[in-house]
């Protein structure tokens, strides 16, 4: 799709075990994400960022597309379903954005 794709993953995070409901569920809304925003975005440059300690997280995704009015999206199963996966691992889940600024989501862990 001509879409760069980077990760910046701190080393703090990768010393960090998830369990295994955590682990699937931060799978799927960040899956869901990236796929979002291969398909609807129109971006040219999607990063995934993660920065974690023993007692908080943040996963970060951002691309600089066309964006959207977070008010004025219909909500498909998509954006329901990260929510529902959210809630249940006691995560944040933030989505930022606008029409010519492009897009972050972000899942944060207290």
């Amino acid at each position: 799709n001509g879409i760069s794709f980077r990760t910046d993953i701190s080393d703090n995070a990768r010393d960090v075990k998830l369990g295994q409901e955590e682990r699937r569920n931060l799978y799927m809304m960040l899956k869901e994400a990236v796929n979002n925003a291969i398909k609807y975005s129109g971006c040219s440059n999607l990063v995934l960022s993660v920065n974690a300690t023993r007692k908080t997280a943040l996963y970060c995704l951002q691309d600089d597309g066309k964006g959207f009015e977070p008010g004025k999206i219909r909500e498909g199963n998509g954006l329901k379903n990260m929510e529902r996966r959210a809630k249940e691992i006691r995560y944040h889940l933030s989505i930022q954005s606008a029409p010519g600024n492009g897009t972050r989501i972000e899942l944060t862990k207290n």
